[in-house]
């Protein structure tokens, strides 16, 4: 049941890195980009190797195809590496979209519209 944790857990973990790049050395380099490029590996990795594990505690006749339905059980945990590596790709791509704004706007000296003086 941890693995169906998987599509949630892993943009959160992204955006809090992000975060913590953001906050401790500003704008997050294309290091942390690359760093976090194996989550998104490793979930599917992990759902492959979950969905094996599950399909061979299932019974033969489940394994084989000439037994169907519920005992032969979902077969979700591939599925949840599947969903996990999208969806952190997905936080990926959008966190390296928000950097390029943000780096954009920090590198034209951007100090907002001038102050509104009065003249007495």
């Amino acid at each position: 049941m941890v693995i169906m944790l998987l599509p949630l857990a892993v943009p959160l973990l992204l955006v809090a890195g992000w975060f913590t790049a953001l906050r401790c050395r500003g704008v997050p380099r294309w290091l942390l980009f690359s760093c976090c490029v194996a989550l998104p590996l490793l979930c599917v990795v992990v759902g492959v190797v979950a969905g094996d594990a599950e399909d061979r505690q299932l019974p033969y006749e489940c394994r084989n195809g000439t037994a169907v339905g519920l005992e032969c059980g979902f077969g979700i945990s591939r599925f949840a590496g599947y969903l996990a590596s999208f969806t952190g790709t997905a936080t990926l791509a959008l966190l390296a979209a928000v950097s390029l704004i943000v780096w954009t706007v920090r590198s034209r000296s951007y100090r907002g519209s001038p102050a509104l003086t009065r003249n007495r």
